[in-house]
């Protein structure tokens, strides 16, 4: 047992040192409420048990009150301090100021993604434009190469049509030309060769080189053959006259081409379509001239049948023949006579003039003479086949 003297002075010197260390650390939990407590919890309790210990009671209620001032004080600074008007004013420039700089910033994302827009549809234009213009140069050369394709076909049908007509042309010339006798005694027309009479099956020789076979006689006519791979003529010969070609093919002008396909003509896709006023003129009747005729005409091959195909109120002009087809062919007319050019090189002269009937028209053609062969001057009536 210690003395009550010593046990009292040992208990305040512990009240003070606990105080001294409460005094000494409000900083540090007055800042916080929650580390606030806790000290002066303990604070008080251990001073009261502290003095619990002493019976004097004044002590106590001093003890008591001052821990009770203590705790107050602690729990009036555990409240936050209400910022001053120059504290609000601060945080609200600041705060405009994050709110302006995050609006620039929102503005120039907004201008980099509206640039990145406006380049993509360039480069999309761009590429697109490219496509374009690969597509249009991929259809240009398939143009020109189908063109050049085309020009070729063209070259070639027409070197073998010239090498048919020159043939033709060839034996034409060589048959016309063949002497022929008349027996004195019966007045039979006969070809002689070499002082003999030629017997039907003989095969001559065109200076060019062509082979023509001698067939038959069939009155004052003599028949002969000319036979290849592409196309086979028979040329019949009168006895006072020139020899009359007929071409029968075998094989297209070249491939690609139908069997009987002739050449197109280029001279007359671009004819000159007449005016309104031309053909109200030069047609006053609309069928005078338009459709099909049929006649017979002694021209440089001989009495040839046609059929004309008149078209376009008498300006265009076709036909077929023994010979071979013609036209189109652009005629000229003067609301009465229908004029064009056929024949070798287009040198002859046709004229057509319907009669007021409408079914029948008179024909005459005039030829000079070509290749050997003499100037003519025929005429003819054709007859309307239809309209």
């Amino acid at each position: 047992m210690q003395p009550e003297g010593k046990s009292t002075m040992r208990d305040f010197t512990r009240v003070r040192h606990v105080l001294n260390f409460a005094a000494s650390t409000p900083p540090m939990f007055l800042m916080s409420p929650k580390h606030s407590v806790a000290p002066i919890v303990f604070t008080v309790v251990f001073c009261g048990s502290l003095l619990a210990r002493n019976r004097k009671k004044t002590m106590l209620k001093m003890a008591r009150l001052f821990a009770s001032l203590l705790l107050f004080a602690s729990l009036c600074n555990c409240h936050p301090k209400s910022p001053s008007k120059v504290e609000k004013k601060e945080r609200r420039r600041d705060e405009a100021a994050k709110t302006i700089v995050e609006r620039d910033g929102l503005e120039a994302r907004a201008q980099r993604e509206a640039a990145n827009i406006a380049a993509g549809r360039e480069r999309l234009a761009e590429l697109q434009q490219e496509a374009r213009e690969k597509v249009a140069a991929d259809l240009a050369s398939r143009t020109d190469a189908r063109e050049a394709k085309r020009a070729a076909i063209l070259e070639q049908a027409a070197a073998e049509q010239a090498r048919r007509e020159g043939i033709t042309a060839e034996l034409k010339d060589f048959i016309d030309g063949l002497p022929l006798e008349r027996s004195v005694m019966t007045g039979t027309v006969y070809l002689p060769l070499g002082g003999k009479y030629v017997q039907p099956g003989f095969v001559f020789a065109s200076p060019a080189g062509y082979s023509v076979t001698y067939t038959k006689k069939e009155g004052d006519y003599f028949w002969f053959t000319y036979d290849e791979d592409a196309f086979a003529l028979t040329l019949r010969k009168p006895a006072g006259g020139l020899a009359t070609v007929e071409m029968k093919l075998k094989q297209p002008l070249v491939e690609g081409f139908q069997v009987g396909q002739t050449l197109p003509d280029f001279s007359s896709t671009k004819r000159e379509t007449p005016s309104p006023a031309f053909k109200s003129q030069a047609t006053p009747q609309p069928n005078l001239f338009d459709g099909r005729w049929v006649g017979t005409i002694n021209g440089h091959a001989g009495f040839v049948e046609f059929t004309l195909v008149i078209s376009e109120a008498g300006t265009v002009e076709s036909d077929t023949s023994k010979l071979s087809p013609g036209g189109p062919r652009h005629a000229t007319n003067d609301g009465k006579t229908m004029t064009w050019h056929w024949g070798v090189h287009n040198k002859e002269v046709v004229t057509f003039t319907p009669n007021p009937d409408g079914e029948t028209a008179l024909m005459t053609s005039k030829g000079p003479a070509i290749a050997e062969m003499g100037a003519y001057n025929a005429s003819a009536i054709f007859h309307r086949a239809s309209r």
